[in-house]
């Protein structure tokens, strides 16, 4: 493993090197569509996995609905056969 690191090295350091022998508008140059490139992925990236969830979401709904539904189902009929259950202990004047 360190052949393989020590290339690693020896070519990051020639790109930094390489780098640093370019011209000074160059270099600003780079560094500006350096940042462009990091804020539009800060910006575009989040922006790309909300239309991907809004697909999803649209491709998903009848089963999604489905489900809701299932469970709102379930419970409306736990809930009735809780209170079923406990009716006859109710606190109610005679």
């Amino acid at each position: 493993m360190l052949p393989v690191l020590k290339s690693v090295v020896r070519i990051v350091k020639g790109f930094a090197e390489a780098v640093q022998s370019l011209p000074a508008p160059i270099k600003g140059v780079l560094a500006t569509l350096t940042a462009l490139i990091i804020v539009m992925s800060a910006v575009v990236g989040p922006i790309l996995v909300q239309i991907a969830a809004i697909s999803w979401l649209g491709l998903n709904y009848m089963t999604l609905k489905t489900q809701i539904l299932g469970t709102a189902g379930a419970l409306k009929t736990f809930a009735i056969s809780a209170i079923s259950a406990l009716a006859p202990y109710s606190l109610t004047s005679p």
